[in-house]
């Protein structure tokens, strides 16, 4: 039981770890193709996602919601900004 709960934790963390970099792609959409696919390669290639993803402690779902929140925001501040 013990084995399956830790290859399920490593699964989620490589699983929240690659959602990250998709939802990066999302934020950095705004940028010139250029430094999309420039940003991209520097998040995708970070140690920190890429250790971040190994660990099944959390960091990467962290970072993942952290960086979906700063979408919602960003989205949300823009939805105000339009309206005036």
């Amino acid at each position: 039981m013990k084995l399956k709960l830790s290859v399920l934790s490593a699964a989620v963390a490589l699983a929240c770890g690659t959602g990250t970099v998709g939802v990066l792609a999302v934020v950095y959409g705004r940028n010139s193709p250029f430094q999309q696919f420039l940003l991209l390669v520097l998040s995708g290639f970070s140690y920190l996602f890429i250790y971040y993803s190994a660990e099944a402690r959390g960091y990467a779902a962290a970072t993942f919601f952290c960086v979906m929140m700063h979408l919602a925001v960003r989205r949300t501040l823009d939805e105000i900004r339009t309206r005036d």
